[in-house]
């Protein structure tokens, strides 16, 4: 897998990233962010934006928020065709390592139950699942699994 990661550039996202946000927003998502949000996430001041390249074409992104001091990681996706090449790993990789870079140590995010592939990313990164939101996809009424990644900042693991 390390030649398909090297062919990997993260760059912090920016406005005219949007438009291809949405692109695969749309692709992967039955209930997708819409482009002045996604514009709205890429601006905020405590929001970390980041989007992949796979061999110079724009593959995903994932983005966070720092609220009070825990990362949410609100949004992550790869866009079907660059799937299976490490790039969501990569992604998570970067998003908790910048995080860190501004004091973050505890991280969450809600995944559905049914992602099996996600789940096993998030657990390859050491979340663990402590909770089950009811009814929290709006598409469906899918259930989503509530998952922590400590690092440090004195809560056990």
């Amino acid at each position: 897998m390390g030649s398909k990661i090297s062919a990997v550039r993260i760059a912090e996202a920016q406005l005219f990233h949007a438009e291809s946000i949405s692109k695969i927003e749309r692709e992967c998502f039955s209930v997708p962010w819409s482009k002045p949000l996604i514009e709205e996430e890429i601006t905020h001041p405590e929001s970390i934006f980041l989007c992949a390249y796979y061999l110079g074409n724009f593959a995903g992104f994932a983005t966070m928020r720092n609220i009070c001091g825990e990362g949410h990681i609100t949004n992550l996706a790869v866009s079907p065709k660059y799937r299976t090449l490490g790039i969501a790993f990569t992604l998570m990789e970067q998003l908790i390592s910048r995080g860190e870079e501004k004091g973050i140590h505890d991280y969450t995010l809600e995944v559905r139950c049914s992602n099996n592939a996600a789940i096993a990313l998030y657990e390859k990164l050491g979340f663990h699942t402590l909770g089950i939101r009811k009814k929290y996809y709006t598409d469906n009424n899918e259930d989503a699994l509530i998952m922590w990644k400590y690092s440090g900042g004195g809560k056990d693991e």
